[in-house]
């Protein structure tokens, strides 16, 4: 009877063990930089010695730095963030939360905050997650997008951090933007630069964030003269490109869906790898971003408003084997050279 009972009390101890939540130390971030002799340590760039960032909740951390010694408004500092993985120390082997130098300028009394927030957002903006926001950015007076656009765009130099044709303008609330006119359609990319003219490529926003060297970030135009628009949202430490939209349908882009002026490019550039609109691709998403395929049919069929047996004669023409559940092309394909005469007629 003795053996059982402590056979019993094992197995229920063991449950009992095994059943507890295991408790995880809270990630606490820091940010080790060329900040950290001018804030009272001994050493900049050392990540045991850098100052850890206030965890808000949320996601949001933040560090408040205050006179600086020696600064004055506008002087530089570069950083990185750490993550600690709850280990309450960190190294350069640690979790890297921004993928290189990140910058800020400090204020008139030496002084900013840095936050970070680390949820991941979709929104539009890049980067996606980890973005980085500082409150002195007010101490900066231009801001502009730069790339291999530029030259198409009617500017002076691509890739010229001292270009201003294409100086942003304040939309309020952390936002600026501007927007440009690209003649070529192409594929391009850009990133944002602050106070080039002065600085030349030390203050960036790519497509990884906030940094001394952002990756640029991609874009294509599809159509000749198509409109773009950049931005810039300080409050978000992030930015994002629109291109200009045109009407469904219409691959020539004179604001009217017509059967062979806009359906022929879809027809004459079938499962073809093209960006163009004028060749046919009307959409550029998923799977059927760079060719064009059954997305484009769909667009176009869904915008023109010419009778069925045209639209299954149009559909007929492209070789293709009608999809599932496309019920009302299948059943006019079969009466196609009918439907024709009939429309002609």
């Amino acid at each position: 009877m003795e053996k059982r009972i402590f056979y019993s009390l094992t197995i229920t101890l063991g449950v009992l063990l095994l059943g507890a939540p295991v408790s995880q130390a809270q990630s606490t971030l820091f940010m080790p930089g060329s900040f950290q002799i001018a804030n009272g340590g001994s050493l900049d760039w050392d990540p045991p010695s850098a100052p850890a960032m206030t965890d808000l909740g949320g996601g949001i951390h933040e560090l408040a730095l205050s006179g600086l010694t020696g600064a004055v408004a506008g002087t530089p500092f570069t950083f990185k963030i750490l993550d600690d993985e709850g280990t309450g120390s960190v190294t350069w082997g640690s979790p890297q939360r921004t993928p290189t130098d990140s910058w800020f300028l400090t204020d008139a009394t030496g002084s900013s905050t840095i936050s970070i927030d680390t949820n991941t957002i979709d929104d539009g903006f890049l980067p996606v997650t980890n973005r980085v926001t500082v409150s002195t950015d007010s101490e900066i007076s231009l801001f502009a997008p730069t790339g291999n656009w530029v030259e198409a765009a009617g500017g002076l130099a691509n890739w010229d951090p001292a270009e201003t044709t294409f100086a942003m303008a304040d939309q309020g609330g952390g936002l600026w933007s501007v927007d440009a006119t690209i003649a070529s359609p192409g594929t391009y990319e850009f990133k944002v630069v602050a106070d080039g003219d002065a600085n030349g490529w030390a203050y960036q926003w790519g497509g990884d964030g906030r940094n001394v060297n952002g990756s640029n970030v991609p874009f294509f135009t599809v159509a000749a003269n198509q409109g773009v628009t950049f931005e810039l949202d300080l409050s978000k430490g992030a930015i994002r490109f629109s291109t200009e939209t045109f009407l469904a349908g219409d691959t020539n882009n004179n604001g009217i869906v017509e059967l062979e002026p806009d359906f022929g490019p879809i027809r004459d550039n079938w499962l073809k790898e093209t960006f163009l609109r004028e060749e046919g691709n009307l959409d550029n998403t998923g799977e059927s971003e760079g060719i064009i395929d059954i997305a484009d049919f769909r667009q176009w069929k869904n915008a023109w408003p010419g009778p069925p047996e045209a639209v299954a004669a149009a559909f007929a023409s492209l070789g293709a084997v009608p999809e599932p559940g496309s019920a009302l092309l299948a059943a006019l394909a079969g009466v196609v050279i009918v439907g024709v005469r009939r429309w002609r007629g």
